[in-house]
This record gives structure tokens, C-alpha cells and sequence, in this order.
């Protein structure tokens, strides 16, 4: 399968009919397959989600061993099994039934799927992002009355596999805590601020490479496929200020992630996620008053991580009118469900700043994937031949 066909680029999937010998209501007989990329269909991505780290692992042990624990919906799992060995793997749950694109739907009829940042298609791009906030955040705050302490080493072993393994990282921060605590806040600051001026030296050794990266963005924009991007984004002045801002990005991006991912917040907006969480990978109804709710699909790389990182995951694929106008309402949602769902009390303020700082640095990766895959995968003269977003090419 290909293009919009393929339903997302981590793996093979197909659809299975199953007669019973007995017949139960319990039991799916439409049912969803998926298998890793083979050598001779995409080697590439079955290197990036088979070979480095464990993305493969977390999501089979996700539907063997989280799933029935959470708070909302996810599919029901039939079968799932990984070869150590050959990193081959199948995962068997039942087929969500999605409603056709352009049928209306009633109360609690499961949405018609979306793809990947394909949000013009739905008929309101803003409502389900609340019921994925509001999923996250009974998630998180679950982790933290520690629901999850019966899975948590399966799922540190999927979370570190690439960095060193569990034994190691745990060992590593619990050092780092200890040292921390034996510190007076002095000495942090000055720790911190020291470490924020390596980052910041560091960082111009790398602008030379990145700038080529933003200088192919920006040409991309103006010049490639300009007919993707609205008015506002091509202007001269737009671009140069874009230019200038992602060289300051640049610099203080280390900091701004040691800010999010070890600063006094971070233990707070640190637990057990669902790695990337946007609107493919999630079904959605209404209930009868109108309100959205999600159920969860595509359980890879699940682990612990920083929720900024997975609300980037999320909120990325959002329109940019959407995302402007709901952002902080979104982010309100979340603090607002995890207290409910009796996480305690988190700063919404303090989530919003850190969810914009964490995207700013994004940009610096979405324009190194413009010149390392959009035109690695489509050359420049094909670019200048496609006109819309439907084209296969771009599917």
C-alpha cells in the first residue's frame, strides 16, 4: 500500500475477516494486522523503528500490558508477539470501524479517520485535540498516583533501550538527583548558568550546517512549492525575520531544553506517555451533547518522557489558524483534566511557556527534514510540478 492508502509510515497493516467456531458477542471478526516494514519494502524506516531503540517493543508491550489499565478507550488486542532475533514482529487487535469520509455521524459512531497532518479534512480540526488533552492528561495523572508501578520496568526498558539501557540510565539519575540534593541552590544556579554557556558556544559550531538547512527551507517556500504556504509566509520580511529568529533559536536551544527537561518543573511534566499522539493515530466520536472524546491507536516508542515533547507530537499537526486561536485553552484543558483525574495541581501558565519553547526548537528539525527528506524523497523539479496536497506524491 502507498500513499494515503498506507495509514502512516511505521509499519506494514492490513485488515483480517475471522469466522468463529462459536460465535460470541466479545469477539471482533474484523480485525487490523500490523507487521514491520520488510528488507524490500521500506529498509530505511525498518531500520529507524526496528533497529535504534525499542519503538517496536514499547508498542507490543503496550497492548500486552498497559492498555486494559487506562482510562479510555484503546482497541482490543488479539495477538501480539516480537522476535528478539530478526526484531520481527505482528500485532493483532480489532479493526476500529470508522464511519466513510463525507457520512455524517451520530452520538458515539466512531469519526471518519484523518491522516497525518490532513486537519482541512475534518469538519472541526479543534474539538478533538481537547479530547486528546484531556486523554493524555487522566493518563499522566494515573502515572503519577502510580497505577502504573506493576509495568513500569517493562516500559523504562523500552524508553532507554537507546541510551544505554535501563540499569544504566536509572543509576545515572539517581547519582544526578543525589548530587542535586546535596547542593545548595547557589550552586545549582551556577551550575546551570555555566552549563548554558557551553550550550550556547556549542551552538555555533553547529549554525553552519543548520543554516544551509533554513536556507533551503526558506527557498522551499519561496521558490519550490510555494503554493503550499499562505501569503503571509512567503513575504520577503516574514522569511528574513524567520531567518534571524531560528539563528537565536539556534543557540539557546540546548538551554531551553535543559530549562523543560531538568528544571525545577521537571519532574512534575515527566511520566509514562503515549509518544505521538496525533490525529491519526487516535478515533474519535461525540457523545449525545456534542462533546469529543479519543480512543488511542499506534502504541510505538510508548515510555516515559517530558509531556512537551508529547504535546509536540500532538498539537503539531494542527491547522495554524486552530492551533493559534485554541492553544492555551488546550493546555488549560489538560492541566485542568489532570487535576480532576487526581494528578494535584499543575501550573497551566508554566505548560504553555514551556510547550512554545519546545516548538520553537522543533523548527530547527522541521527544516533539517525539508533538505534531508521532503527533497531527498521528491526532487525540487518534481516539487515545481505538484499543485496540491492530494497529489500522490505528497501522500
Amino acid at each position: 500500500m502507498s500513499g494515503y492508502d498506507a495509514a502512516g509510515g511505521a509499519g506494514m497493516k492490513g485488515f483480517l475477516t475471522v469466522q468463529y467456531a462459536k460465535e460470541s458477542p466479545d469477539l471482533h471478526t474484523e480485525l487490523f494486522v500490523k507487521v514491520p516494514f520488510g528488507e524490500e519494502d521500506n529498509m530505511t524506516w525498518r531500520m529507524n523503528m526496528s533497529f535504534f531503540g525499542d519503538p517496536d517493543g514499547g508498542e507490543i508491550s503496550a497492548y500486552q500490558f498497559l492498555t486494559y489499565l487506562l482510562p479510555f478507550r484503546t482497541p482490543k488486542m488479539y495477538f501480539a508477539d516480537i522476535a528478539r532475533s530478526t526484531t520481527n514482529y505482528i500485532i493483532i487487535t480489532e479493526k476500529i470501524p470508522f464511519s466513510k469520509k463525507g457520512t455524517p455521524c451520530q452520538p458515539y459512531e466512531i469519526h471518519p479517520t484523518v491522516g497525518k497532518y490532513q486537519d482541512y479534512e475534518m469538519k472541526d480540526p479543534a474539538s478533538p485535540y481537547y479530547a486528546l488533552m484531556r486523554a493524555m492528561a487522566r493518563f499522566a495523572a494515573w502515572d503519577k498516583q502510580g497505577r502504573f508501578e506493576s509495568v513500569r520496568h517493562i516500559f523504562e526498558a523500552t524508553t532507554y533501550a537507546r541510551t544505554g539501557g535501563r540499569d544504566k540510565v536509572l543509576a545515572e539519575n539517581a547519582a544526578k538527583a543525589a548530587t542535586k540534593a546535596a547542593a545548595t541552590q547557589e550552586q545549582i544556579d551556577a551550575y546551570r548558568a555555566n552549563a548554558r554557556k557551553e550550550m550556547v558556544a556549542g551552538a555555533a559550531k553547529t549554525w553552519k550546517r543548520t543554516k544551509k538547512h533554513v536556507e533551503t527551507t526558506v527557498r522551499f517556500v519561496s521558490e519550490i512549492a510555494p503554493w503550499m504556504f499562505p501569503q503571509d509566509v512567503k513575504e520577503k520580511e516574514f522569511l528574513d525575520s524567520f531567518f534571524a529568529r531560528l539563528e537565536l533559536v539556534n543557540k539557546l536551544a540546548g538551554p531551553i531544553h535543559m530549562y523543560c527537561n531538568d528544571g525545577d518543573y521537571s519532574d512534575m511534566f515527566f511520566g509514562l506517555c503515549h509518544p505521538n499522539l496525533q490525529v491519526d493515530n487516535a478515533f474519535f466520536w461525540t457523545d449525545e451533547e456534542g462533546v469529543y472524546h479519543a480512543g488511542l491507536l499506534d502504541w510505538g516508542g510508548c515510555g516515559y518522557m517530558s509531556y512537551m515533547n508529547v504535546f509536540l507530537g500532538c498539537v503539531s499537526g494542527a491547522l495554524p489558524d486552530v492551533y493559534l486561536e485554541h492553544e492555551e485553552k488546550w493546555f488549560r484543558t489538560f492541566a485542568d483534566e489532570f487535576k480532576r483525574f487526581g494528578g494535584g495541581d499543575m501550573d497551566p501558565d508554566e505548560l504553555v511557556k514551556q510547550s512554545r519553547l519546545m516548538f520553537c526548537t522543533s523548527v530547527l528539525g522541521t527544516c533539517s527534514n525539508v533538505a534531508v527528506q521532503a527533497l531527498s524523497l521528491c526532487t525540487e523539479e518534481e516539487w515545481k510540478g505538484i499543485s496540491s496536497k492530494q497529489d500522490e506524491k505528497v501522500m
